[in-house]
């Protein structure tokens, strides 16, 4: 009942993003037509022409990688039942030595991060010996936090017994992707509105 709540809901944000886009592809003819020069017409055939052939690189953004390997991070977290690790369920002494082994895990991922970026002159800063705020620490951040996420995730699962083949592995890595297809859903309609408008008024 509450995820059809849900759905009903993001299909009504959903729906009014779309009309705002509609809305601006009109308004802006409607501006541009009275003789508002600042604003360049959607419907023109430069505006269509640009609407058309910029919509793949208007959403590929860095925003929509992180948003995919979050995805993956997050699924694999939960599935893993490493949120969970406090709980009675399953072997303890199983879910005990997976834990430790998590912990060294992270310990291990740490300290590579802090040697890539912390020593002097580490791979990952930049020019000027900075981490922010271009640097390829501040780009591989997000990526490397997911891919600690989901190394860790899936090797609590495998140690603890909650994975019992490879199957569940690749299950727990697409499950987060399924549970968030609604934020990618309506990243596409907020970017697209978003360089639209952009387009309007440069």
């Amino acid at each position: 009942m509450n995820r059809r709540k849900n759905e009903k809901v993001l299909g009504y944000v959903a729906l009014s993003l779309l009309l705002c886009q509609l809305s601006a592809i009109l308004l802006s003819w409607i501006l541009n037509a009275a003789g508002v020069t600042m604003v360049r017409s959607l419907l023109s055939a430069q505006g269509i022409k640009w609407f058309m052939g910029s919509f793949v690189d208007n959403i590929s953004s860095p925003l929509l990688v992180w948003l995919l390997l979050l995805s993956i991070a997050y699924g694999a977290l939960r599935y893993s039942g490493l949120i969970s690790v406090f709980t009675k369920d399953g072997n303890a002494s199983r879910r005990t030595f997976a834990l430790r082994v998590v912990i060294a895990e992270i310990c291990v991922f740490v300290i590579v991060l802090l040697l890539l970026s912390v020593a002097p002159h580490a791979l990952l800063l930049n020019a000027m010996g900075e981490l922010f705020p271009s640097s390829s620490f501040s780009r591989c951040l997000v990526p490397y936090i997911a891919f600690c996420v989901c190394f860790i995730s899936v090797s609590y699962g495998s140690l603890s017994g909650r994975y019992d083949d490879v199957a569940d592995i690749f299950r727990s890595l697409i499950v987060g992707i399924e549970q968030s297809s609604h934020l990618l859903f309506l990243y596409i309609l907020v970017a697209q509105l978003y360089f639209s408008v952009c387009y309007m008024l440069s």
